[in-house]
């Protein structure tokens, strides 16, 4: 699972799912070949654990109403969600 392969991502993670369900809202996460698509559309590189994390958590909200985790748009994934 990605979360054990990358230990910062597994220590911030542990910290957001801490909390009681409700506190926070996270998407479920997005196929590599969709990120590495994004990649070569927009000509950028994503840092490894911005890869790691979106694999896991495609965004979300903390802390309801609160910081909103911009997800990762690809046509393949259907509506754009909040935080997009």
């Amino acid at each position: 699972m990605m979360i054990r392969k990358n230990n910062e991502l597994s220590n911030s993670l542990k910290e957001i799912f801490k909390y009681a369900d409700g506190v926070h809202v996270l998407n479920p996460g997005v196929n590599l070949n969709h990120i590495i698509e994004v990649e070569k559309e927009l000509a950028i590189t994503f840092p490894k654990i911005y890869k790691d994390f979106l694999q896991v958590c495609n965004g979300g909200e903390l802390f309801i109403p609160g910081s909103i985790l911009s997800d990762l748009y690809h046509p393949d994934l259907g509506v754009m969600k909040k935080g997009t």
